[in-house]
């Protein structure tokens, strides 16, 4: 598209207007060559600021008016450059692009030409080969809902291809690094995948909206860029998808969640997920974030992947987890493949309404100071689980679960159980390793399986039950006696041979 229109903010290198190079924003026109154009223009008239190492660009700004700006092309944002329009209020995603007006803001709306194609060539609506750049203020909206082929809003770095036989919008396709990016205050409407994040490093995103996309962040796994990726996503919402944020293989994640939330409303969705038979390292950090779901057979998140020789460091602080009354959304950290369970997950000072955390293969984990209302935990070939200082209300179920062999040194400390039908249970197998439970409140009598140690809770004679040998409790009116008997002032109480021994 020829340069139609120059104006002095263009050419003192700071301001470049899609309009200026001939988009027209009206929903029906292809703007495509027209945004190329003046991003082009922008890339290529950068004030160079510096010299020799030192040397670098300062910034244009390309801006889009409000309107549709269609496009049947995909678009490369280059680097050192801000991309910013006027964010959409409300947008009817499904809706014929005519009937969507300039006063809903910038909207870049790919059409199904993009995706009518083998989607290893076409389906990105934009392509970022690198980093250094902002987007702001700016919709974007995909084909999915009227297109079965894959659609990719944004795809950041490259997928790994061949640039010139396999994916022709990407400059090169040994994949490079994105570093430096920011996204503020956009949207994304009814994409496969609305981001693809292939090498996302040093950026940080604020109020972004994701809505009605199969998936909404792909952290995807690129073999030519294997440096790990960083991310914080602040203030922002994952509405409506089949998965919220997925992670792939191969790589190490540093990923910050704040102040944001995760909402479904359909059946078998996923929150966040970790599948992958290829180990990953993750450092995840979510702070004050809520999880709801409304559907039923969901997932507030499933790491159930592969540990091997990775570390792990995720910390859910703060959270909500909001599931259906009945069927429970569900929290789950397991092993799928490999040998290495995964750890060092922690739960704190969160809230979980009908709702429960499934610990299967498990070891160093920890839920504490966080309140269960008509929801549970439960535990099975796990250790060194550390379960302190929670409530649990209202489950006509057992708050606390240990559910098969193996599951050694684990704690059960400092909860409190109210109007919950069993509180403890553990699982009866004479190998079962040592469940230490210490200062339970509403904990009246002893699980009757497994070995148990309980020095606080007050659990009479009477309600001793006959656990499997090994378990050891405090008996509040026993004697130290072989058998115990009821009459005495308190004793820890032995199961040896089928009979307590008080000592």
């Amino acid at each position: 598209m020829a340069l139609t229109k120059v104006h002095n903010r263009m050419i003192s290198q700071s301001f470049v207007n899609v309009r200026d190079f001939g988009a027209v924003g009206d929903g029906i026109t292809d703007d495509g060559a027209a945004i190329q154009a003046a991003i082009t223009y922008a890339r290529d008239n950068s004030n160079v600021v510096g010299s020799g190492a030192n040397a670098g660009k300062a910034r244009n700004t390309v801006y889009f008016p409000p309107g549709v700006y269609l496009t049947k092309q995909t678009l490369t944002f280059y680097a050192f450059i801000n991309y910013e329009g006027m964010r959409a209020t409300t947008v009817d995603a499904g809706a014929d692009t005519t009937d969507q007006s300039d006063s809903r803001g910038s909207i870049i709306r790919a059409d199904v030409a993009i995706y009518n194609n083998d989607n290893n060539t076409d389906g990105v609506l934009v392509y970022i080969p690198t980093g250094d750049i902002t987007i702001r203020g700016l919709t974007f909206v995909g084909t999915a809902q009227i297109n079965s082929n894959s659609s990719i809003g944004l795809q950041w770095g490259s997928a790994g291809g061949t640039a010139t036989t396999d994916r022709p919008h990407e400059t090169d396709g040994t994949g490079q690094n994105c570093s430096g990016v920011s996204v503020e205050y956009c949207s994304f409407y009814t994409f496969t995948k609305a981001w693809e994040c292939n090498t996302m490093n040093d950026a940080y995103h604020y109020q972004v909206r994701f809505e009605s996309n199969t998936t909404d962040v792909q952290f995807a796994y690129n073999p030519n860029v294997d440096n790990g990726q960083s991310a914080k996503f602040s203030h922002s919402i994952f509405f409506a998808h089949s998965v919220g944020m997925a992670f792939s293989q191969g790589t190490k994640y540093t990923v910050y969640v704040d102040n944001s939330s995760f909402d479904n409303i359909a059946n078998s969705t996923q929150h966040l997920v970790f599948t992958s038979t290829t180990a990953s390292d993750f450092n995840l950090k979510f702070t004050a974030v809520e999880f709801d779901h409304s559907g039923s057979s969901c997932f507030h998140a499933l790491f159930n992947g592969n540990y091997d020789s990775k570390e792990n460091d995720i910390l859910f602080d703060g959270c909500s987890f909001n599931g259906d009354a009945t069927n429970r959304a569900e929290f789950k950290v397991a092993r799928a493949s490999g040998t290495a369970a995964p750890e060092n997950f922690a739960i704190t000072n969160c809230t979980f309404k009908n709702s429960f955390v499934n610990f299967n293969i498990a070891r160093e984990c920890s839920v504490m100071n966080s309140r269960f209302k008509n929801g549970y935990i439960t535990q099975s070939t796990s250790n060194r689980i550390d379960v302190f200082g929670n409530v649990f209300a209202d489950y006509s179920g057992t708050g606390i679960t240990v559910a098969t062999a193996d599951c050694g040194y684990s704690y059960i400390r400092q909860n409190r159980f109210e109007s919950v039908t069993t509180p403890i249970s553990i699982f009866d197998n004479s190998t079962n390793d040592t469940i230490i439970c210490e200062n339970n409140i509403g904990v009246s009598a002893s699980p009757t399986r497994g070995k148990f140690v309980d020095f606080v809770n007050g659990i009479t004679f009477a309600n001793l039950g006959t656990p499997a040998d090994g378990s050891i409790l405090y008996c509040t009116d026993g004697t130290i006696a072989n058998p115990v008997a009821g009459s005495g002032t308190g004793c820890i109480a032995k199961r040896l041979n089928g009979v307590w021994v008080g000592n």
